[in-house]
């Protein structure tokens, strides 16, 4: 009797551990290998191109999981430029924030709003700040690289890693490769904020903007929204709330380039949801310039809190 209890409890035992790990695995599945990915002096390190792509799908397919990206980002002792962003946007004490800030100035971008209220805006394309560091550099193979709103550097010295990471410098290197980030509004970047209040609440809001930018030679134009509440000190830090959503109607752009426009490309329609803080959405990938003149997107954003909602609506993603 003794040796059948035995044997029922060890086949039990067999079958919750098996069970535990089939849990994990499922848990985990999701997560990309990190064999082709390293960690060197503060910058990810891609072996290849093949490894670079497999690791931006795997993003693009976690962008509303950020949770998840940035646990891959923990394991291997990886702080991301949207790491140290977010951070600095739960510092409450105005001082404090300064002296962070100051540590890392191309994280964080200084917006007046229409209110006269300050927005620090993350000045990066959303998927890219999960691998760039605070200065914006990665490396692919034998080539590194750096991406900022206004360029995007490249060098195959290993010697110009400081060099690479100062503008000014970079500019003037021969050894160091640069493309302007150009786009409609001059240089790619923020082209448009909207803030909502919720109502009956002067220290809650979210804040809508549109940005343009340069993305693996692609013009990518997406839509972010943060929910912000205004600590007692005056500072304005990133809130959770019950919802934000994103809606976009069926759109279309046209692509113009060297004065020649291509057929239209129909946008399609979105309706994106999230229990967070903030939500980032590419609304847009164009082959090329988009002609804003006979192209429309129209947007529609919100953010519910306790049940009251504020929202943003009737924003276009292609303003004339």
């Amino acid at each position: 009797m003794n040796t059948l209890k035995n044997i029922i409890f060890a086949l039990f035992v067999l079958t919750v551990t098996l069970a535990g790990c089939k849990k994990d695995s499922e848990m985990t599945q999701n997560e990309p290998e990190n064999t082709g990915i390293q960690l060197k002096n503060g910058i990810l390190v891609f072996k290849d191109s093949a490894t670079f792509n497999e690791h931006l799908d795997w993003l693009e397919q976690n962008r509303y999981s950020p949770e998840a990206i940035e646990n891959f980002n923990d394991n291997i002792g990886f702080t991301s430029f949207r790491q140290i962003y977010n951070h600095g946007t739960s510092i409450i004490s105005m001082g404090d924030f300064d002296n962070y800030k100051s540590k890392y100035v191309e994280c964080f971008k200084k917006i007046v709003l229409e209110d006269n209220t300050t927005f620090w805006e993350m000045p990066m394309e959303f998927i890219s700040s999960f691998y760039v560091n605070h200065k914006g550099v990665y490396q692919i193979g034998e080539t590194i690289y750096r991406t900022t709103p206004e360029y995007f550097f490249s060098t195959k010295n290993q010697g110009k890693v400081t060099d690479l990471s100062n503008t000014s410098r970079a500019l003037l290197d021969d050894e160091i490769q640069k493309i302007a980030n150009v786009g409609k509004y001059v240089k790619a970047g923020e082209y448009s904020y909207r803030t909502a209040y919720f109502p009956g609440w002067s220290d809650r809001r979210i804040v809508v903007r549109l940005f343009e930018y340069i993305k693996l030679g692609k013009v990518t134009f997406e839509n972010r929204t943060t929910s912000q509440q205004r600590h007692w000190s005056g500072v304005w830090v990133k809130a959770k709330i019950d919802e934000i959503r994103h809606f976009n109607y069926e759109g279309q752009y046209v692509v113009k380039q060297n004065g020649y426009s291509w057929p239209p490309v129909t946008v399609p329609t979105q309706n994106i949801p999230v229990y967070s803080d903030e939500l980032s959405v590419e609304v847009v990938r164009a082959d090329g310039p988009v002609d804003f003149s006979v192209s429309s997107v129209i947007c529609n954003n919100s953010g519910t809190r306790y049940g009251v909602v504020a929202s943003v609506n009737n924003n276009d993603m292609f303003p004339n």
